[in-house]
C-alpha cells in the first residue's frame, strides 16, 4: 500500500549493525492458485508491498516489484526479488524456486509508479528477456522530465529513484502478450486512474481474478497522495463495478466478493461526499492538510489531502454521477 509518510518512516542508517543470517529473506510466498503466487515483502517503511507472480511456460508475469529489498530486518541476507524468484525454495511450490536458474523470462506490469511498487524494477531491465508494461494514461506523469522522484514518493522516503524505461505503454483494455510469437497470457490491462494517474488494474480472464493495485483495501486506509484525483477515482469505481458485474453475469457467478467490495467502497465514497461520515484531521504532508474518514466497523477507510475531497464534493458532474449510482 502507499500511505502518507510519517516522520518515523524516513529512511536512515540502522542504529545497530547485526550479522546477516544467510538463510533469511525479507520475502514470503504463498500459492493463490495453480499458476499464481503472492509474495509479500517485509520492508523497513512498513508498506508491506504485495507482488503477484503468474507462471507460464516461458515467462513469469509480475505485477509490481515491491520496495527493492529495503528489509525491516537488517539481518536478512536475501533481499533481491529476482534472486528470491530464482533461488529460494518455496514450500508451496514443492520446495523449488519459482524460476530456477532464470530459465524463463520476465514480464513486469507496474500497477503504478509509487516507490513500494517499483522499488525492485531495476532488477528486470535485461531486454529482451524482460519487458516492462505500464499504463499509457498520462505518460508524462511517469516519464516527464525530472518528475519521477516526486511522483513515485521516493524523495519523501529517502529511496533512490529507480531508473527504467517502459517497454509497452498499455492502452485501456489491451491484452498482455509476450515473446516473438506474441503469446497471449490471458491478462487484460485496464486504466484505473484516481489513486494516481497511471494506476491500472489487471484482469486474469482464465482464473477470473482482478488485481487492483492500490485502488482499494479492506481493514486499512485507501490513500490518495497529492497527485490523486477523487473525480477520476469515482469514475474508476463505476467502471470496475460495470466490468465485474458483466464478468459475473457471463457465467452467472454467485461468487460476488469482488463486486461486493467495490459496492462497499463506492457507497462509502458516496457517504463521504454527502457529508454523512465524520471528517478527522490527520496533520499535514507536503504542506497540505490531511484528513481521514472511517467506516464504523473499520473495514473501509479513506485518507488524503483535504483539498482532494473538497474538489470532489464541489464538482457537480462528479456528484451527479455518484448520486445516480446510488439512487
Amino acid at each position: 500500500m502507499c500511505p502518507i509518510p510519517r516522520d518515523t518512516a524516513i529512511a536512515g542508517e540502522p542504529n545497530n549493525v547485526k550479522t546477516k543470517d544467510s538463510s533469511s529473506t525479507c520475502f514470503s510466498c504463498k500459492r493463490l492458485n495453480d499458476s499464481t503466487f503472492r509474495i509479500v515483502e517485509d520492508d523497513k517503511w512498513d508498506e508491506i508491498p504485495i507482488i503477484y507472480v503468474k507462471i507460464y511456460d516461458t515467462v513469469l508475469a509480475l505485477i509490481d516489484t515491491g520496495c527493492g529489498g529495503a528489509a525491516k530486518d537488517d539481518t536478512a541476507a536475501l533481499t533481491s526479488l529476482r534472486k528470491f524468484l530464482e533461488t529460494y525454495p518455496v514450500p508451496d511450490n514443492n520446495n523449488t524456486a519459482l524460476n530456477p536458474g532464470s530459465e524463463k523470462g520476465y514480464l513486469v506490469i507496474c500497477s503504478h509508479c509509487h516507490f513500494d511498487h517499483i522499488g525492485g524494477i531495476a532488477q528486470f531491465l535485461d531486454t529482451p528477456k524482460c519487458t516492462l508494461w505500464a499504463s499509457s494514461y498520462d505518460r508524462a506523469f511517469v516519464e516527464g522530465d525530472g518528475v519521477l522522484p516526486m511522483h513515485s514518493l521516493c524523495q519523501y522516503f529517502g529511496m533512490k529513484t529507480p531508473e527504467y524505461k517502459v517497454t509497452v505503454w498499455a492502452e485501456d483494455g489491451q491484452n498482455v502478450i509476450y515473446g516473438p510469437d506474441n503469446t497471449d497470457l490471458g491478462l487484460v490491462i485496464y486504466h484505473t486512474p484516481g489513486h494516481t494517474p497511471d494506476e491500472l488494474a489487471v484482469w486474469d480472464s482464465r482464473k477470473r481474478v482482478l488485481f487492483v493495485g492500490d485502488i482499494m483495501y479492506e481493514w486499512s486506509y485507501i490513500v490518495w497522495p497529492l497527485e490523486g484525483n477523487l473525480l477520476l477515482y469515482s469514475q474508476t469505481l463505476g467502471k470496475l463495478k460495470d466490468l465485474v458485474r458483466s464478468w459475473n453475469n457471463e457465467i452467472r457467478s454467485t461468487d460476488d466478493d469482488g463486486e461486493q467490495l467495490l459496492n462497499d467502497v463506492d457507497l462509502f465514497l458516496y457517504h463521504v461526499a454527502e457529508g454523512i461520515v465524520e471528517e478527522n484531521p490527520q496533520g499535514t504532508f507536503r504542506d497540505e492538510q490531511l484528513i481521514s474518514y472511517n467506516r464504523e466497523d473499520g473495514k473501509i477507510n479513506f485518507t488524503g489531502p483535504k483539498m482532494l475531497f473538497e474538489a470532489f464534493k464541489s464538482d457537480e458532474t462528479a456528484m451527479d454521477a455518484i448520486r445516480k449510482r446510488h439512487s
